[in-house]
């Protein structure tokens, strides 16, 4: 794979994970707005956390696709020539905590009670195993080429990576505020991510 080939892998790959984080956006616009800003229960620091994953994360993926096109095709030149000492070790403890993360939902669907193994494929699917499969395959594949690989293919799904990851947070806050506002709706006090 040419150094050509590489920046134009790093440009698709950045403008796929970014049309998912903004076409995310779009879809949970509304919740944001109902949760989010006009949920008196959300408070000033949930707000700011909302507002560091979806806004900070969108500006830094731009930042990083417009800015991962590290290699000018006009002049040949590559802006980066030697991989940072550090890039492998980040990458190892990324794809470590993804195990983990496969590992727990894996224990925790045959913890729960089941007759069958359809629901436990089921309880898998609900925990979401499949995107961090999905996940794991990226951050692996980016942890190998970080080991023996040119630097420049080390950055190809970085933009993804951090994507998907800010999807699922950002679900994950609007989820965890619809659950916290149904239940302070209805009689309860008003809880927060602790208390869940």
């Amino acid at each position: 794979m040419s150094a050509e080939a590489a920046v134009l892998a790093t440009r698709y790959v950045s403008a796929v994970g970014i049309t998912a984080l903004l076409y995310d956006h779009v879809l949970t616009s509304g919740d944001e707005l109902w949760l989010i800003w006009l949920n008196p229960a959300a408070g000033v620091k949930y707000r700011a956390i909302f507002v560091f994953n979806r806004y900070v994360t969108e500006g830094v993926s731009l930042y990083a696709a417009y800015t991962f096109a590290f290699y000018d095709l006009l002049i040949h030149m590559c802006g980066v020539t030697q991989k940072p000492w550090a890039l492998p070790v980040v990458l190892g403890v990324w794809v470590s905590f993804d195990f983990l993360v496969i590992i727990l939902a894996v224990c925790n669907a045959l913890e729960m009670p089941h007759h069958t193994d359809a629901e436990v494929m089921a309880s898998l699917q609900q925990d979401g195993a499949r995107m961090f499969v999905c996940l794991l395959a990226l951050r692996l594949a980016n942890f190998i080429v970080a080991l023996v690989a040119d630097p420049a293919y080390c950055f190809v799904t970085f933009t993804v990576l951090w994507a998907m990851c800010s999807i699922v947070t950002s679900r994950l806050q609007l989820r965890v505020e619809r659950l916290r506002i149904t239940r302070w709706r209805f009689g309860g006090l008003p809880m927060n991510f602790i208390a869940l």
